[in-house]
């Protein structure tokens, strides 16, 4: 591999271009996770992978390209669908897919459309350079990622995992694993008496932005509500609806959050004028909300491996006669997930409330000893001359908790600050961005792993 090094940097460099215009294409297509937008962009790329020469097979959920002919398999991992646009962009609109500097911005450009991209130009790097493969190099292209990941569930029932996998969807220099992940959907029946409803949230993964309730009016409590500045108020048919703007982010990284739902409740839970009946029904959400430690539930704790557990909102869905939200649990081994589920539910039937499970994954980790570990960070590190570098743990969660023999990669290794407002600009937030010269330098990375990774396995 010492040979094309230089080549490979060159080559990539050269179509910088070409990678932006590209990943900007990707951007323009909707494909939120369960829609046919989904499905529309696993068909253009599938396209952009046979030309490149790789044999494809489509399927429902996901796509496979293979390229080789080798025993031996490495797997880069990826996908196509993305979570809704939500609201407030600044500096283009959500799949507008537009150079602004050295960033490509748009839904999707940096979760996970550029893992895409550097998978797709990996290939087109290694034909162009006539690079001789002794492995198959298999890239997962999946559509359901950001909901249920039935798309990876759906490749196991039929295939066998490569060897060895990549999944680029996290950061630099190596991710050995990710925290559990839990998602929960609480309901409670329930008789409110001012609060009329509270509605607000697109994705169970994404902290909740902006929030909505109506309360039934009186002088009192309209003079109260006006005496928080944080809220938008009007008056309206006899309620007062009130609006908040929180600062969100992905769940897996609540730090400097605030949940729009919490900014209401706080307030109404703060008025002398508000029912004391809806404060009792209310006060268990509100401190959840309000706090993402999990001490609510009695489940905070810390690992040395995975670190803290967060527990995060994403979606309120509150009448007078029902109570219902999600949360998004992060978590190491302090408990079994089962376990957890158990004491999270106790404490809601004291509220005669249920909770029900709509995604789940018990934490995993490869170990850091692994070869192939321990060659990606060689490449990382040589390439970066950060000697001391070391791997991490994800907070999200990503295929690599479903693959056997993987761990999770980068896709920049540059990030520009727009002087964006809070909550704006990362992953699942408004304004979406991708440094571009981060992103070829990311690709040229992976392909030296990859190619090291080829070397190892034909020993």
């Amino acid at each position: 591999m010492k040979g094309y090094e230089e080549k490979i940097k060159e080559y990539l460099e050269n179509h910088r271009d070409e990678i932006a215009n590209e990943l900007c294409e990707l951007v323009r297509i909707p494909s939120i996770a369960g829609t046919e937008g989904a499905r529309a962009i696993i068909e253009r790329v599938c396209e952009k992978f046979a030309k490149e020469g790789a044999s494809v097979e489509k399927y429902d959920t996901y796509a496979l390209a293979t390229y080789g002919s080798g025993e031996h398999k490495i797997g880069l991992f990826s996908h196509a669908d993305v979570v809704p646009e939500g609201k407030d962009w600044t500096m283009c609109e959500p799949f507008e897919g537009k150079i602004i500097g050295d960033d490509v911005f748009g839904r999707g450009a940096s979760d996970d459309k550029c893992a895409i991209i550097i998978s797709l130009w990996i290939l087109r790097a290694i034909r162009e350079l006539k690079i001789n493969l002794k492995s198959s190099l298999v890239f997962f292209i999946g559509a359901n990622e950001e909901t249920t990941m039935s798309d990876i569930f759906d490749y196991k029932k039929t295939h066998t995992p490569p060897d060895i996998s990549m999944v680029l969807d996290s950061g630099f220099p190596v991710h050995l694993g990710d925290k559990g992940i839990l998602w929960l959907e609480c309901q409670k029946k329930t008789r409110l008496r001012d609060l009329n409803c509270l509605k607000g949230g697109e994705a169970v993964n994404i902290i909740l932005k902006e929030a909505e309730a109506t309360v039934r009016y009186s002088d009192a409590l309209y003079g109260e509500l006006s005496r928080h500045g944080e809220l938008e108020i009007s008056r309206e048919d006899g309620t007062v609806k009130i609006k908040a703007q929180g600062i969100s982010a992905h769940g897996a990284n609540p730090k400097g959050t605030v949940n729009a739902g919490a900014i209401i409740l706080g307030a109404l839970l703060d008025c002398e004028y508000f029912s004391e009946g809806d404060k009792r029904e209310l006060s268990l959400l509100y401190s959840l909300l309000s706090t993402y430690d999990g001490r609510p539930l009695g489940i905070e704790a810390t690992d040395e491996v995975f670190g803290e557990t967060t527990v995060t909102n994403g979606i309120i869905d509150i009448s007078q006669d029902e109570i219902k939200f999600t949360l998004d649990i992060r978590h190491g081994r302090a408990y079994k997930q089962s376990l957890l589920v158990s004491k999270i539910a106790s404490i809601f039937e004291e509220q005669n409330a249920t909770v029900k499970v709509l995604k789940d994954g018990e934490p995993k980790a490869i170990c850091a000893d692994n070869k192939y570990v321990q060659v990606a960070m060689q490449v990382y590190r040589e390439h970066t001359g950060n000697f001391d570098a070391q791997p991490r743990i994800s907070v999200g969660g990503t295929y690599s908790r479903y693959l056997e023999s993987s761990f999770e990669v980068g896709m920049t290794t540059k990030w520009n600050d727009f002087g964006l407002p809070s909550g704006h600009g990362g992953a699942h937030q408004a304004d979406e961005h991708i440094s571009i010269s981060g992103l070829v330098e990311a690709a040229e990375v992976i392909m030296k792993m990859a190619l090291k990774m080829d070397s190892e396995l034909a020993k």
